[in-house]
């Protein structure tokens, strides 16, 4: 409908891999949220870099089905790469099979991407590490790109008897989630926000700002700046394909930082790796973060330009996936 009347459409959603096919129906589509496609050139990034060549994809079906998308975007550059990947899934209705997990990651020996909530993310890591799975043979990835407080907090920490167990068992995790900005400007922006809900007698369950209002945030923007640039050409706001056009395949400065927007319309990711980094006191850091596909144009090269000059081998901070063993 937006082609037909040639209206302009920016989204800090539609982050499924469907949405990416503009030729079509979507040809004024704009998305100012990453979309899964995104954190799926990540991982090609890495597969290619460490020469893996299998995956496990493991996701949990949930009412909004943020994990399907999101592993599906994973699978999808994966398997137009050419790596061979098994899917697994698993259901909120029904008992979770963890054996059948386990089994399935140890006859595969792929590398573990998982999408679930936190609680049977730390299942699955303890079972993992109670087949001593947890050594460095297997490396495990969690995606946790909302940190929505649905998903839990990520932690292994629960108080119980196995807190002690499940902390060993999360030094072989790491949590790909998005970039969380530190620009002063974006502190302002979320506290703006939150006095403001609270004003309106709404209060969230997590004081930060999420990416979607961050993207809306900045699709107004890039709108004015799109628009500003075609009025001053000659051109009314009734050009919706102009103003598409200068929307596409361009960088701007957002309320969270630098927003670059591809040529096919879809922002470029800004990723986070997080790992343990006292293995002692189960304590996680920020291991890696980068733009994205900016690390695909330089995977080849030692130096990898992200947000700023550094090896590779240093942003995503893991050891190599050994390659002895035969892949298909």
């Amino acid at each position: 409908m937006a082609s037909y009347w040639n209206i302009p459409i920016l989204s800090a959603g539609a982050l499924a891999s469907g949405f990416g096919t503009k030729k079509a129906e979507y040809t004024h589509l704009t998305r100012v949220s990453p979309a899964y496609s995104k954190m799926g050139e990540a991982f090609g990034a890495m597969f290619k870099h460490f020469s893996w060549k299998r995956a496990v994809l493991i996701y949990q079906e949930d009412k909004e089905r943020n994990c399907f998308f999101s592993i599906e975007g994973v699978y999808a550059v994966l398997e137009a790469e050419g790596y061979h990947t098994i899917t697994l899934a698993f259901d909120l209705r029904h008992p979770m099979e963890i054996e059948e997990i386990i089994k399935s990651i140890q006859e595969s020996d792929g590398i573990v991407v998982m999408c679930a909530a936190s609680n049977d993310i730390r299942d699955i890591m303890l079972a993992a590490h109670r087949r001593r799975m947890t050594n460095g043979d297997y490396i495990f990835f969690n995606i946790e790109l909302f940190n929505s407080t649905s998903y839990g907090n990520g932690s292994w920490k629960r108080g119980d008897k196995y807190d002690t167990e499940a902390k060993q068992a999360y030094a072989a995790l790491k949590t790909v989630t998005l970039l969380r900005s530190v620009k002063p400007e974006f502190e302002r922006f979320s506290m703006e926000v939150n006095r403001s809900l609270q004003k309106q007698g709404v209060s969230g369950e997590d004081d930060s700002v999420n990416m979607f209002v961050e993207g809306f945030h900045d699709a107004l923007l890039l709108y004015a700046l799109a628009l500003h640039e075609v009025l001053k050409n000659g051109y009314s706001k009734k050009d919706g394909d102009k103003i598409v056009q200068h929307m596409w395949n361009r960088t701007f400065e957002g309320i969270a930082g630098q927003v670059s927007i591809d040529e096919n319309g879809d922002r470029d990711g800004d990723f986070s790796v997080i790992a343990i980094t006292d293995p002692e006191a189960g304590t996680h850091k920020v291991r890696g973060e980068g733009m994205v596909p900016a690390c695909l144009k330089c995977h080849a090269l030692i130096q990898c330009k992200m947000r700023q000059s550094v090896r590779l081998e240093h942003v995503i901070c893991m050891p190599r996936y050994s390659t002895d063993k035969p892949h298909s």
